[in-house]
């Protein structure tokens, strides 16, 4: 088992870094992006991917694609800045393990809300093409700043 650390956004990440870490680097913004990405997703994951907030239960793939259509409708600006990340790879794949902070703003707001993460994804060797790929992302935040100013700002209208 190796383990690797990348201080520093995942923009600096370079390409010769660790599988895990370039996949970091690839997808998060994917994952951040308000626009089309949403196709593009399914490139980095498994089928049975599990996504998990805090102790929540796990939400599908599908869902969380839900999610982010819906995510889309109502932000103006959301986006991680990532610290620290670390790989630690394994026999059957890597785990990924990440500090952020994430930046929401609504739309027709001015106010941008941030929330510190702490992010853990675990990725396997897809069969067919033996790239790394997400199998499950587990996320640790408080929500509740977002959830107070989305009251304030979906209760004036």
């Amino acid at each position: 088992m190796t383990a690797t650390i990348h201080d520093g956004s995942y923009e600096t990440i370079p390409d010769s870094a660790s599988e895990g870490l370039v996949l970091l680097k690839a997808f998060l913004p994917l994952l951040d992006s308000l626009n089309n990405a949403l196709p593009q997703i399914r490139t980095f994951v498994v089928e049975t991917a599990k996504f998990v907030i805090n102790r929540d239960a796990p939400v599908t793939l599908e869902e969380l694609l839900e999610m982010l259509e819906m995510r889309g409708k109502m932000l103006q600006v959301f986006r991680h800045d990532v610290t620290r990340a670390w790989e630690i790879q394994g026999e059957s794949g890597a785990t990924v393990i990440f500090e952020s902070e994430s930046t929401t703003q609504f739309k027709g707001d001015d106010v941008q809300v941030k929330v510190a993460e702490m992010n853990v994804w675990e990725l396997r060797r897809d069969g067919r093409t033996s790239a790394l790929k997400l199998s499950e992302a587990r996320c640790w935040m408080d929500p509740s700043a977002v959830q107070r100013r989305a009251k304030e700002v979906f209760g004036k209208k």
